[in-house]
């Protein structure tokens, strides 16, 4: 088997996240995730993991917005599975943190939460805000 270890920014995960209501569960009903904190420490524990167990499982390990947005990302998709992507697939958006061409409002009180239930796993990863 091969992995790719795809993450994101935990703020834009947040967005698109809050974008569905802010009520989502870990495992329901004993986990809820309804606040900043509790989305950036699941977010946190997952990126440790990838960051732990991703060398011992010879895992690619890759930033979304750099998949979006790279060519040399899905170059490196292409020869890690040994497959060829067709690249006319990443104009087709599915989805975003956009409702009715408004973005979902994320208060700085959230943002502040975020920020410190991912710190410093998000900054080792490069995402700073």
């Amino acid at each position: 088997a091969k992995f790719i270890f795809l993450y994101r920014n935990p703020l834009a995960a947040y967005y698109s996240y809050s974008r569905y209501g802010r009520s989502w569960y870990n495992t329901f009903p004993n986990k809820p995730v309804f606040t900043p904190t509790e989305f950036g420490r699941h977010w946190k524990i997952l990126m440790e993991g990838y960051l732990r167990d991703g060398k011992k499982l010879d895992a690619l390990m890759m930033r979304y917005e750099d998949l979006v947005t790279g060519q040399s990302s899905l170059d490196a998709v292409e020869s890690y599975l040994s497959v060829n992507i067709k690249r006319s697939v990443l104009n087709e958006k599915v989805g975003s943190s956009e409702h009715n061409k408004n973005k979902v409002h994320v208060s700085r009180l959230e943002k502040w939460l975020l920020r410190r239930a991912v710190s410093p796993v998000a900054q080792t990863l490069g995402y700073k805000w």
